[in-house]
């Protein structure tokens, strides 16, 4: 991610659209588990879990490139 786009809602952005797509294509147990081929004893738990991990700390991982665009540049 480029450093000059970070804002103090860049994670919330981003679980929120998380989110968004999670209620898009697996809004509930079954659907997931239609999606991940999983047996009827785990859907649930596993989209339960998966509901809360994003709604808890979607990003692992944020890296900033400070070397492009931070001073301003754009690519032509």
């Amino acid at each position: 991610m480029p450093a000059d786009v970070f804002t103090a809602g860049t994670v919330r952005s981003g679980s929120d659209a998380a989110l968004a797509a999670l209620d898009a294509h697996a809004p509930d147990a079954a659907s997931l588990a239609a999606v991940l081929g999983l047996s009827g004893d785990l859907a649930e738990p596993v989209h339960s879990r998966v509901r809360a991990k994003l709604a808890r700390e979607p990003v692992e991982d944020l890296r900033f490139d400070f070397e492009e665009r931070f001073a301003g540049r754009r690519d032509p």
